[in-house]
């Protein structure tokens, strides 16, 4: 299950570098280490989820222009499938 996470991680997408994204990476993580996540495995999982957040974003909104907040509202959505 690692080698898949970190294969996802790796494909993640750039967009979510804006500002505040690295705090909403923070928050992702620690909100699943705060669910009893192993921290590599919450770490590999946050960023699978914020660069796929992102991705989706830049689908639905365009490549530039949407917010930190837009990723984090993104997350529950992408874990419900």
């Amino acid at each position: 299950m690692t080698v898949a996470l970190v294969a996802e991680a790796l494909r993640s997408h750039p967009l979510p570098a804006v500002t505040g994204g690295g705090d909403v990476l923070a928050g992702i993580a620690g909100g699943l280490l705060a669910r009893g996540a192993e921290p590599l495995t919450a770490l590999l999982w946050a960023t699978s989820l914020h660069g796929e957040a992102g991705a989706r974003l830049a689908k639905s909104v365009g490549e530039v222009g949407f917010l930190a907040r837009e990723i984090a509202d993104e997350v529950p959505r992408l874990m419900l499938g």
